[in-house]
């Protein structure tokens, strides 16, 4: 009797400690998985949080060149809704022509249209660049008022931001009549 005693308690023993062992490492388990969980919610916070600041940066670009240069601004917005307007176009005729059991890479209109929209992409960057450049070169002037350097490289880069609106915007036209041919 007395070892069939001492049997049981060592069993007790045995299943609290197997009991404690299991309740530690799902504990454990628990604490790894909230730590990730954590971890993950700040990484999207900081990654959101740098969205903001880079869209608001944009925000700031976009609101000086709106006002130093329109015509800068406003062929950068024509270009970006003529590319958008043209990707959307581009997908449903592909999209078509597949539907049709015909290869997009093989069909003549839609590669012109394909090089046409490649143009419009090279186009806005070209304006976005232009936008940038510009903003920097006032950034750069502000530092410097009195400098000459600085305000005819302001001046120029302003120069230069309208001759590529003007371009972009013939560029455009000629991309048109191009595709109606």
């Amino acid at each position: 009797k007395a070892c069939a005693e001492k049997d049981l308690q060592a069993d007790e023993r045995r299943i609290a400690a197997a009991e404690k062992a299991r309740y530690e490492v799902e504990f454990a388990d628990k604490n790894r998985k909230e730590a990730e969980r954590v971890q993950k919610v700040r990484v999207e916070q900081a990654e959101q949080a740098e969205r903001d600041r880079s869209a608001s940066f944009r925000s700031t670009i976009d609101s000086f060149v709106k006002d130093k240069a329109p015509a800068l601004f406003k062929a950068y917005e024509d270009a970006a809704f003529r590319r958008q307007e043209f990707s959307s176009k581009l997908v449903d005729l592909r999209e078509t022509l597949i539907r049709l059991d015909r290869n997009p890479d093989k069909d003549k209109d839609f590669l012109a249209y394909l090089n046409a929209h490649s143009d419009l992409v090279d186009t806005e960057r070209l304006l976005k660049e232009r936008m940038d450049d510009l903003f920097l070169s006032y950034k750069k002037f502000q530092y410097r008022p009195d400098d000459k350097a600085s305000k005819d490289e302001f001046e120029a880069k302003i120069e230069q931001g309208l001759l590529a609106a003007t371009k972009a915007e013939e560029r455009y036209h000629e991309l048109c009549r191009d595709l109606e041919k």
